[in-house]
């Protein structure tokens, strides 16, 4: 492994669901949290906000603190010489702001799901992982 990438997403919660993006990534279609890679010279909430502005065309304001951090770096799904730490922050969505939502061009589609239905239709192991300690918060 050459690369560190730290990646940083949002748990976007309007009343009880939460919004999940159907994207391909590298052939591979999946169901994840919006979200994406910090650039050079941006901090967590930075990052995460421009790419819910990039991928939902929303202003969001996360929380000051993510909710769950990888506890160590983990080696990419999607890029052999990288290795990831991911940080997942709750972002409070209202119902104005997830009427105007629109998903970037290449994105497949959103869900809005309950809580109750999160693990069984999110792709990504990570995810689960911060999915399970959000909800053992809640």
């Amino acid at each position: 492994m050459q690369k560190l990438s730290i990646r940083v997403y949002g748990l976007c919660v309007c009343e009880n669901e939460v919004l999940v993006l159907h994207e391909e990534v590298q052939g591979q279609r999946i169901y994840k949290f919006p979200g994406g890679g910090l650039e050079l010279g941006e901090g967590p909430v930075e990052c995460l906000q421009r790419e819910i502005q990039e991928e939902l065309q929303l202003t969001v304001h996360p929380s000051e603190q993510p909710f769950y951090v990888t506890p160590q770096a983990l080696a990419s799904r999607f890029l052999s010489d990288t290795q990831i730490i991911l940080l997942y922050y709750r972002v409070n969505i209202t119902q104005k702001q997830r009427d105007e939502i629109e998903i970037e061009q290449d994105m497949l589609g959103r869900l809005w799901l309950p809580k109750s239905k999160l693990i069984s239709n999110i792709s990504l192991e990570t995810d689960i992982a911060a999915t399970q300690y959000w909800l053992g918060m809640d």
